[in-house]
């Protein structure tokens, strides 16, 4: 408060709150839209995924998955035929699933795309004969295959990839998600994840096996029969060797991560 200059005493300031009230209001405007909107688009608006797609792989040596924004799921087909079916939900724009076979390949596709205004999330399990190899890239989501037998290529910009049942050549890759080749007579592995930890359980004795992440733990379990050339490397962690080393051996296993506890154990 001020002096009254003509002595009427003391003169309360006038707080003028108007544009503070104005911008309040307008917050909380903006959220009360915002909340309608999502609560109309995700739930309300929502539409059922139940796409599915089918080829004939005949002639082709290798099934070819490409994925924008969605899970993959492959296991052993029954028929000898590739057969894509898929579950989820989304907003705006419908996501789309295709599979045809060309030249030596058959391709299969799944779009979820992410958009304005839009949502989307959807699961797309394949089914397709063992015998031929199968790669799959997808920008963000998970991979699980079970029950293949031949060369193995997956890779995910974000999201875990687990293999179960592999007998030949595995590589994966994920810049972000946890790793696992389980039950498996593959011998040559590979496993890189930039954050996420790495598990290895083999039933043979590999001839390479290559793991590396940058932040995450490496647990490597192989058969017990054999020696191994072993590098074993932590910056921050620690490094447990547990099966026969031979420097000399030709049997490889590297096992490297910048963040985290290594482990190299025999089976049980």
């Amino acid at each position: 408060m001020t002096n009254d200059p003509f002595g009427g005493g003391q003169v309360r300031p006038v707080r003028r709150r108007g544009p503070v009230m104005t911008i309040g209001l307008t917050v909380l405007l903006v959220l009360v839209v915002g909340g309608a909107w999502f609560f109309v688009t995700r739930v309300l608006g929502r539409e059922n995924i139940d796409l599915t797609a089918q080829a004939d792989p005949a002639g082709a040596s290798i099934v070819r998955v490409t994925a924008d924004n969605a899970s993959i799921s492959v296991r052993p087909s029954n028929d000898g035929l590739v057969h894509v079916r898929t579950s989820g939900s989304y907003t705006g724009t419908a996501p789309t699933v295709t599979a045809i076979t060309a030249d030596d390949q058959t391709q299969v596709s799944v779009s979820c795309s992410s958009q304005w205004l839009g949502w989307c999330s959807m699961t797309a399990t394949i089914e397709m004969p063992t015998e031929l190899a199968l790669v799959v890239r997808t920008d963000n989501g998970d991979i699980e295959v079970t029950g293949l037998s031949a060369e193995l290529d997956l890779s995910s910009d974000n999201g875990e990839i687990a293999v179960s049942g592999a007998a030949r050549t595995v590589t994966l890759a994920s810049d972000n998600g946890d790793l696992s080749v389980t039950d498996s007579a593959a011998r040559t592995v590979s496993a890189q994840s930039d954050n996420g930890s790495i598990e290895i359980v083999l039933s043979v004795v590999p001839d390479t096996v290559q793991v590396r992440s940058n932040n995450g733990d490496i647990d490597v379990t192989v058969p017990g029969t054999a020696k191994y050339l072993v590098d074993g490397q932590s910056d921050n962690g620690d490094v447990t060797i547990q099966v026969g080393v031979d420097s000399d051996s030709t049997h490889r296993v590297t096992a490297v991560t910048d963040n985290g506890d290594v482990k190299v154990r025999p089976a049980a």
